[in-house]
């Protein structure tokens, strides 16, 4: 009932149903070190596979993303998507190879604040939306509207600054934005933060369309009732080392 009050609906079934059964392995991370504090961090993730990674604040999970995106220098290690071992040394490298960041801090280090909400779509797909670096603003428009709709993204418009939209459909556009990217690899680094229930039900059903569609979703949250209600693997870090790899339905918090 509170939450029905809250949100101003009826919220049922909060979780979605996993029914994905994942296939086989897409991503695996070997022997991962970086200067900020992680130390021979190895998993793997099957297509069609959410993996959750749990652990204390400055356990390590946000910076094993930010190695695997190459926000951080890597020390050691490897990390192979479809078979293929990846040279990442910046971001840029990994969007290229198929690898997707959703980051902690979206107002930060997600969305370009003070711009079109077309911009911040299209961002990592400016490929798709011009030539010889000239943008068409059609295009992107057009581009950008498809994947609101896609997304069910309530704003005014493309157009709309990327401000002016609530927290859940800024999470719902950077998810867009990945999508567009055609990203095979998704990392979500605390997705759910600072959004109302009815926002965080939507981004878990996105969670699932991805795995449906063969995605390898890494899920990193601080929240234990999210991680057991979307995840089908948990990983925990402590003090920068990945100490436990346990399967979801087959655990205890």
């Amino acid at each position: 009932r509170i939450v029905r009050y809250m949100v101003g609906r009826e919220l049922t079934e909060f979780f979605p149903a996993r029914d994905v059964k994942p296939g086989d392995v897409r991503v695996r991370v070997d022997n991962l070190s970086s200067d900020s504090r992680i130390k021979e961090v190895s998993f793997y993730l099957a297509a069609g596979e959410i993996v959750g990674m749990a652990g204390l604040v400055g356990a390590g999970r946000t910076e094993v993303a930010r190695a695997i995106f190459g926000v951080d220098k890597k020390a050691s290690g490897s990390i192979v998507l479809d078979n293929k071992e990846l040279s990442i040394n910046s971001p840029a490298d990994a969007i290229s190879n198929g690898i997707a960041l959703l980051t902690e801090d979206r107002k930060r280090t997600g969305l370009c604040l003070g711009l079109a909400c077309s911009w911040n779509v299209t961002i990592a797909s400016l490929g798709l939306i011009g030539m010889k670096r000239i943008i068409n603003p059609a295009r992107e428009n057009k581009i950008a509207a498809d994947m609101g709709e896609q997304l069910s993204i309530k704003w005014l418009g493309p157009q709309a600054p990327v401000d002016s939209l609530s927290g859940g459909n800024q999470q719902k556009l950077l998810i867009a934005r990945w999508l567009l990217a055609k990203s095979k690899f998704m990392i979500f680094d605390e997705p759910t933060r600072g959004i109302d229930v009815g926002a965080k039900k939507e981004v878990y059903s996105l969670l699932n369309r991805l795995a449906e569609q063969g995605k390898a979703i890494l899920f990193i949250s601080s929240e234990l009732p999210e991680l057991f209600g979307i995840t089908d693997r948990i990983l925990v870090m402590r003090r920068g080392r990945l100490v436990g790899n346990l399967k979801t339905s087959e655990t205890t918090r």
